[in-house]
């Protein structure tokens, strides 16, 4: 490393072999880190992306869920009047 003045009064710094080596190294090592930083984000975005369409497919699908209630208590009344149908049915095949 070298600090020499010009002859305007300005200091010109210059770098050996070696310190440009390390300085390359550790520039280098700012991109890869930059860019294995970016490349996370990226990803980071992509899961939020698919689980946000997953809890929307569930919402939705949870929003039947009152219908459905409904309409197992509609069942469960047609069973229970198929039941009592069926005890008639038996009771008078019985009387003859």
């Amino acid at each position: 490393m070298d600090l020499q003045q010009q002859g305007d009064g300005r200091q010109h710094f210059t770098l050996g072999r070696v310190e440009k080596w390390i300085v390359g190294a550790i520039a280098t090592a700012f991109v890869a880190g930059g860019l294995w930083l970016v490349s996370s984000v990226q990803t980071l975005v992509t899961q939020m992306a698919v689980a946000n369409a997953q809890l929307s497919s569930l919402n939705n699908q949870l929003s039947d869920v009152p219908g459905l209630s409904k309409q197992v208590v509609e069942l469960k009344v047609r069973v229970d009047n198929h039941d009592d149908e069926i005890d008639e049915l038996r009771s008078v095949r019985n009387l003859k």
